[in-house]
């Protein structure tokens, strides 16, 4: 991705910047009564990488990659699962969402797609319109930085403008959530699965596992459009839920293959 927002794929433009809609977004309080939606919290298994200066600067400034749709789950009982890529501060996180079941807000016993912004201090959800995917689909994350501004009252200082974007390449739909924040975003996630409601192995996806490629992560310094492209799968952190039950054999790979930078999710029906 360059610093306009467009982004190419094997030296091809498959996004541009410049041409994307802006749907309206729904913000969406926190109710102690509904299912939970995308969180910083109990997540099932990830990769991290946490941001170190680069020229007195250290943040991140982007983050992309692309992920498939995997099969649908062999048994539905209500369960919630959630694939994405996100960039998090200590309170807020920006994240394109993949997900399967009815999380209180929308969805049901099919994938759907939508960008989210979470602010934990608040307890407040903003989100693209979702709309629905099929297994297999090839799904585009992007999360960028696209300017820097004095923050709007009530907020003091600097803030930071961001888009983030969940986008179906093959169906060429995309949701898109943008947001301005004070939040420096200092950890990165290539690669999250979270599941609320899972009692059985058979309640994820039908897929054994899926590979996150193609990831760019990007920082800033010394400028916050630097792009500077800090992807090292070596260096990145990895969790899987050790303990957790039922065990299904959670797992992280990460490494560098056949679609550049890649993060694989594992988990066994």
């Amino acid at each position: 991705m360059d610093p306009f927002g467009n982004v190419s794929l094997g030296g091809k433009q498959i996004l541009a910047g410049s041409q994307c809609a802006y749907p309206a977004s729904l913000k969406i309080p926190w109710s102690e009564n509904s299912n939970e939606p995308p969180t910083i919290n109990g997540w099932l298994e990830d990769s991290s990488y946490e941001a170190t200066p680069i020229q007195g600067l250290d943040y991140f400034d982007a983050l992309f990659d692309y992920f498939t749709v995997p099969n649908d789950p062999a048994t539905y009982s209500n369960q919630i699962l959630y694939f994405f890529p996100g960039l998090a501060s200590s309170d807020a996180i920006a994240q394109p969402v993949l997900s399967w079941g009815n999380n209180g807000f929308y969805g049901g016993n099919y994938w759907s797609l939508a960008a989210w912004y979470y602010i934990s201090g608040s307890s407040s959800y903003y989100y693209s319109p979702p709309f629905t995917v099929g297994v297999g689909d090839q799904i585009s994350g992007i999360i960028k930085m696209t300017g820097v501004e004095s923050c709007p009252w009530p907020l003091t200082g600097t803030c930071y403008e961001w888009s983030v974007i969940a986008y179906d390449t093959w169906m060429g739909e995309e949701g898109v959530e943008n947001f301005v924040t004070p939040e420096q975003y200092t950890q990165a996630y290539p690669a999250v699965q979270e599941v609320y409601n899972l009692s059985e192995c058979s309640e994820l996806s039908g897929t054994p596992s899926d590979t996150f490629y193609y990831v760019q992560l990007d920082q800033a310094g010394p400028y916050w459009n630097s792009f500077n492209d800090v992807t090292d799968p070596a260096a990145w952190g990895s969790y899987a839920g050790s303990g957790l039950s039922p065990q299904c054999s959670y797992g992280i790979q990460n490494w560098v293959g056949g679609q550049g930078d890649e993060s694989a999710l594992i988990w066994a029906n």
